[in-house]
């Protein structure tokens, strides 16, 4: 398996973590949280689509920006822990996987 397409299958992973939050959160505080996750993960997905180089993407991924953007808000209650267990297992993977 190609590095994009390992790298698109996780963050696909993670995207399907987000949408679970979303729909399933008491929360009506997080709903715009968790589409602006959405957002930014959309993003990841259409630079690959585009033709970055997925060592390039994993770099975003993993960057002090990005975890800013997407751990900064609390999220509540278990699907805020779920959320971020969830990034926390991408970054991990991603920084394992390219070596980063």
């Amino acid at each position: 398996m190609s590095d994009r397409r390992w790298l698109e299958e996780k963050i696909l992973d993670f995207a399907a973590v987000v949408w679970d939050c979303l729909g399933a959160t008491t929360y009506a505080d997080d709903w715009p949280v968790y589409l602006k996750d959405l957002a930014v993960i959309t993003g990841w997905l259409v630079a690959l689509h585009r033709g970055m180089p997925a060592r390039d993407a994993a770099g975003i991924i993993v960057d002090p920006q990005t975890d800013k953007t997407l751990s900064d808000y609390y999220r509540q209650g278990e699907w805020g822990e779920r959320h971020n267990r969830a990034f926390a297992a991408l970054q991990t993977q991603v920084r394992e996987h390219f070596g980063l």
